[in-house]
């Protein structure tokens, strides 16, 4: 899969434990936990893959969603650290490619 930008969104869930997700996604190029249990991620990982990661640290009824993003097409309000971290240059060469 190529370099591109996903976002994971999890149902309040009191027993997820945010320290395993973000391990999972240490594994990502880069990530931002922009709202609760939100998250925008710079990855090489297919929605598929990250959700075999995480769907397992999530307790039994929670939901999880992940979807590709654009960051070209969005349309809304966001923190300024959020639109400054989707502005922020990434590229497949961040993988070593």
């Amino acid at each position: 899969m190529s370099a591109g930008y996903v976002l994971i969104s999890f149902s309040w869930d009191p027993e997820l434990d945010h320290d395993k997700v973000q391990a999972v996604l240490g594994r990502c190029k880069d990530w931002l936990r922009f709202h609760g249990y939100q998250y925008l991620v710079y990855t090489t990982m297919s929605s598929q893959q990250l959700y075999t990661q995480l769907r397992p640290l999530q307790s039994e009824g929670s939901t999880i969603f992940i979807t590709a993003v654009d960051p070209e097409t969005f349309s809304g309000w966001m923190s300024q650290m959020s639109l400054d971290w989707l502005s922020k240059p990434h590229s497949p060469e961040d993988f070593g490619a």
